[in-house]
Parts: structure tokens; C-alpha cells; sequence
């Protein structure tokens, strides 16, 4: 069921619809760079008796590279993505046992990096914005503190996006937008992450 899941995801993301539509950038692939402020939520753990918490500093910074798949004449298209995000946080552990009760506080920083690909609806009279969501892997870049060898070494995620397209030129355009984003934890443990991005970019070609 899964792998089903899997590969129903990849046809989709990698095969355009061809609906017929009017755009300036049909049939032509296009980088975009970008930069954003991202959110991240805290996440805490209670286990028995032992506490964990992991408090994000906040904003936390993303950089990205994206690849647009040539445009197609339709109302979708496909990107590759490259994102490069830097946190920081307080974590503390708690642990209580027969013996006593052990306290652990640190401070991280750490670097991951995301590849993925994502799928776009163009929407507009001028097919100028873009919604969509796409799915990725990543690992661990850099990281610092006494804590560190807590944290994952691979993540994974799912995201969902929303950007608006404004021209600069026949060749180059400035993007704005959010990205929503479902991750596999930092590490301690956690299961579930949840982010948010507001991202600014250019994009050419």
C-alpha cells in the first residue's frame, strides 16, 4: 500500500496534465534562489516520568534552490528543490529513575539540508500564481552543543505552498510566499515537527 502510495505521488509530481493555456513562460525552464524566515514550533515529549523539551529560537533561516521542469502548455508544473535551513534551540532533559533525577540543559545549533520536488497548480489570468505541496529527504549538515549526538541524522517531510509571481523582466520574475511544512523531528525522540516559512526569491533563466 505504501509503495502504491509512493509511486502514485512520483507520476504525479514528474508527468504535466496538458491543459491548454496561455502563459509567458511556456516551454521554458527556469532557477529560482531564495532566502526566508522560518518558524518552527516547539515540541516537547512526556515519557513516564522523564520531560523533554526542545525550544526553537526564533526566526529560524532557509535557503533554497529551486528548478522549474520546462513549463508546459497546462495548469501545473514540477521542481526540484535544494533547501538549506540553520536553527537554533534550548533543549532540556529531565530524567527521574530509582537513583535520583538527572538535569540536561544545552543550547544547539544546527545546518540541514532538504532535497525534494514539489507540483504546482497556475491559477490567474496571467497564470501568475502558484499552490501546491511536494515531498523530501535530508540530512544533517552541522550541528554544536553536548546534546548534539541526540538529533537524527535523516529527515523527511511534506509540505504545502502557496507564491505569487511578479515580473521584472522578459527573463526574470520575484516571487513571494509561504511554505507550510510537516517534518520528521530534529531529534530527542520526537516524532513530528511543524514549520513555517515566509520566503522571498528571484527567479530566471
Amino acid at each position: 500500500m505504501i509503495k502504491k502510495i509512493f509511486i502514485n505521488s512520483f507520476v504525479f509530481l514528474m508527468f504535466s496534465f496538458n491543459i491548454k493555456g496561455q502563459d509567458s513562460i511556456v516551454k521554458k525552464n527556469y532557477h529560482v534562489v531564495g532566502v526566508g524566515s522560518q518558524m518552527v514550533f516547539p515540541i516537547e515529549r512526556i515519557f513516564n516520568t522523564n520531560f523533554n523539551s526542545l525550544t526553537y529560537n526564533q526566526p529560524a533561516y532557509s535557503f533554497f534552490y529551486r528548478y522549474f521542469f520546462p513549463f508546459t502548455q497546462g495548469k501545473s508544473v514540477t521542481s526540484a528543490n535544494l533547501y538549506v535551513t540553520y536553527r537554533s534551540a534550548a533543549s532540556e532533559i529531565n530524567v527521574i529513575s530509582s537513583g535520583g533525577s538527572s538535569h540536561y540543559q544545552d543550547r544547539l545549533k544546527m545546518c540541514r539540508f532538504d532535497l525534494g520536488l514539489s507540483r504546482f497548480a497556475v491559477l490567474g489570468k496571467r497564470r501568475c500564481f502558484q499552490i501546491g505541496g511536494g515531498f523530501g529527504l535530508g540530512g544533517l549538515i552541522y550541528s554544536s552543543g553536548s546534546l548534539k549526538e541526540n538529533l537524527y541524522k535523516v529527515n523527511v517531510y511534506g509540505n504545502f505552498e502557496m507564491n505569487q509571481r511578479f515580473t521584472i523582466s522578459k527573463k526574470s520574475y520575484l516571487l513571494i510566499g509561504t511554505k507550510s511544512q510537516l517534518e520528521s523531528a530534529d531529534g530527542f525522540g520526537y516524532r513530528l515537527g511543524i514549520s513555517e516559512t515566509v520566503f522571498v526569491a528571484y527567479m530566471f533563466r
